[in-house]
């Protein structure tokens, strides 16, 4: 089962609020997490360095694709998060590809799912708001 789902994280519609943002966005970029919801992190690609950095191995690789401000998040059970911040307004979007594939029955699956979705998504919330500019 494959689910996706986003959130939008506003910050204040200020120059505090904008600082803010990137506070986030930087502090995710100097202290990245390598477990997520007790999910383990294998990959991180920073698409404003054009590097994808291997955790397990610490091997960079290069990315060649345009550069942006979009940060993205490879867990070990196949689940994607990205990360971007918004650039016209103090907001951060944080997309989340969950795949499951041990269920007992498609109804089951489905609400796993989208547990671990929500799960994750409040974790990066946590994650984004908690910075001190």
């Amino acid at each position: 089962i494959y689910i996706e789902r986003q959130i939008s994280i506003k910050f204040e519609d200020s120059k505090t609020g904008q600082d803010q943002m990137k506070a986030a966005m930087q502090k995710l970029r100097a202290d990245p997490f390598n477990e997520i919801e007790g999910k383990l992190v294998i990959k991180v690609d920073d698409y404003l360095t054009s590097k994808s950095l291997d955790l397990a191995t610490g091997v960079n690789q290069d990315i060649t694709l345009p550069v942006s401000d979009v940060l993205v998040y490879w867990l070990k059970n196949g689940t994607k998060i990205m990360v971007r911040p918004s650039g016209t307004e103090p907001k951060v979007k944080v997309y989340v590809g969950v795949i499951l594939e041990d269920y007992e029955t498609i109804p089951q699956g489905e609400a796993a799912a989208e547990k671990n979705a929500n799960e994750i998504l409040e974790a990066m919330k946590e994650l984004l708001t908690n910075v001190n500019t």
